[in-house]
């Protein structure tokens, strides 16, 4: 399915998200990380450009076009022809957040292709918090079998 897909997983400190945004509580965990992603995009990589945020995605059959499956990214940034599709979760969340990130990646996929539009690479970015952490940490991410 997506077997050469590259990844990043995040963890942000809380803390990094209290002295950026004061206003962030934890109820708003999700929102805040996507405001501090669209703030500061070089926490996943450098020289990203915001293009999509909540973008809805289809994966349609080749011949008939018929919807198979639907997926959204929280966040899609580009450099050059290089796609970041991030889903942002709270960190109990990976899970759940890893499958749904799968899904948008291939449902976006399958939308660049079917719209012939060239891309060089896509990559899956999960982001979360860490409440423990003092720094940023990219990990090894989680792989849904």
């Amino acid at each position: 399915m997506l077997a050469k897909l590259k990844r990043i997983q995040i963890f942000i400190p809380e803390r990094f998200l209290q002295e950026e945004l004061p206003w962030f509580q934890m109820n708003m965990g999700e929102y805040a990380v996507r405001t501090y992603l669209i703030r500061k995009p070089e926490t996943i990589a450098e020289n990203l450009e915001l293009v999509g945020i909540n973008v809805n995605f289809d994966k349609r059959t080749e011949k008939e076009g018929v919807v198979e499956e639907s997926g959204e990214a929280d966040l899609i940034f580009r450099t050059a022809n290089t796609y970041y599709i991030v889903e942002t979760k709270r960190p109990y969340q990976a899970q759940s957040g890893w499958n749904q990130l799968l899904t948008a990646v291939e449902c976006f996929r399958s939308e660049m292709k079917m719209n012939n539009q060239k891309h060089d690479d896509v990559i899956a970015v999960f982001v979360s918090t860490d409440p423990r952490s003092e720094s940023l940490e990219k990990e090894d991410p989680y792989i849904p079998e």
